[in-house]
């Protein structure tokens, strides 16, 4: 792909090897009619900056395997927006495999049911840089486990890797589990996480309805704080805002 500032509608089974090699964005819109699993290979040239956003728009049970090879100075941003009320499993890997490749991925998450993440980010490169932020909200009877693993290779130095994994509760029947891992075996390297599993925050309720706002309208726009930083990923204005609207009516539905 020599230009990448395109959408991509996946209605079926798809195993798709990209490579990219110029800087852009891709929207990958998941449309498919029965339960289906997709597998996505990317290759990023050398000194690219791109950025891709996986939107699950099915209502079925989805498996999506992707993976990203990143080369040197290359800077990759991958969103996942997951507001369906539909299973989802999410198996990711990431290698980076260029000196000073970065990584930033972001995840947006309602939960009424079954939500899995499993990602996997190495750190081949020196001077290689990771940043994962999940945010998720868990409604009703949702499910969410995260598997988050970070990964610094021996003699790989001045390496800098970063999890923050959260998911707000909004009922007492849904379920949330989180998993951060981090592998290092180097010294010269800084690697964190931050983990946080709870209910929504009464005095943020509180404030908002003595405000005027009524406690489902509290809910909905705490929700939004969490899930819309996903619709500034993509450099194009145009689906920015469809995806802000998609986001908004989900939100009001599921909220």
């Amino acid at each position: 792909m020599s230009e990448v500032n395109d959408i991509l509608l996946i209605e079926d089974y798809t195993n798709r090897d990209i490579t990219i090699d110029s800087n852009g964005s891709l929207l990958i819109k998941v449309q498919t009619q029965k339960e289906t699993e997709i597998s996505l290979n990317f290759t990023i040239k050398n000194d690219v900056d791109f950025r891709c956003l996986i939107f699950n728009d099915s209502n079925n049970k989805l498996t999506i395997n992707d993976n990203y090879h990143i080369g040197e100075n290359s800077k990759v941003v991958i969103a996942y927006s997951l507001l369906n009320d539909a299973e989802v499993i999410c198996n990711s890997a990431y290698y980076l495999d260029g000196i000073y490749s970065d990584l930033h991925v972001l995840s947006a998450i309602i939960g009424n049911c079954s939500k899995k993440l499993n990602q996997f980010t190495h750190h081949y490169a020196n001077n290689s840089k990771a940043l994962i932020d999940n945010y998720g909200v868990l409604l009703q009877n949702g499910q969410c486990n995260m598997v988050v693993k970070n990964k610094i290779y021996k003699d790989i130095t001045n390496c800098n890797t970063r999890q923050n994994n959260r998911l707000l509760n909004f009922s007492d029947n849904a379920k949330g589990k989180i998993l951060p891992i981090l592998y290092i075996d180097n010294n010269e390297v800084a690697a964190s996480h931050g983990c946080s599993i709870g209910q929504v925050d009464q005095q943020q309720i509180f404030y908002l309805t003595s405000r005027g706002l009524s406690y489902s309208d509290a809910v909905k726009l705490i929700t939004l704080g969490y899930l819309l930083p996903v619709t500034e990923i993509i450099d194009n204005q145009e689906v920015n805002q469809l995806l802000k609207a998609e986001i908004e009516k989900k939100v009001d539905l599921s909220c």
